[in-house]
């Protein structure tokens, strides 16, 4: 995730950790620039979601195959620039 977040160029400032939550482990991700969680969204075709109130957006996305190749095209598409 590390990677990815510095692949795709983020302009603002970012933190990421993981929580261990009842149905497993979950990304948690803050930013300061409502672009940046967007582009993080697209990249790993994240949906909207309203779990956690007090938040100014929420996104969720499995770690499955399909986004597992997302990933890989986004750091791939953003090597480099």
């Amino acid at each position: 995730m590390i990677q990815l977040l510095a692949a795709i160029n983020l302009k603002r400032n970012w933190a990421v950790t993981v929580i261990d939550e009842p149905t497993g482990n979950a990304v948690h991700s803050a930013f300061e620039a409502e672009a940046d969680a967007g582009k993080l969204a697209d990249v790993l075709l994240a949906r909207t979601i309203g779990q956690y109130p007090g938040w100014a957006s929420q996104r969720s996305f499995r770690l499955d195959a399909n986004t597992r190749k997302a990933i890989s095209a986004g750091l791939r598409g953003h090597r480099g620039k």
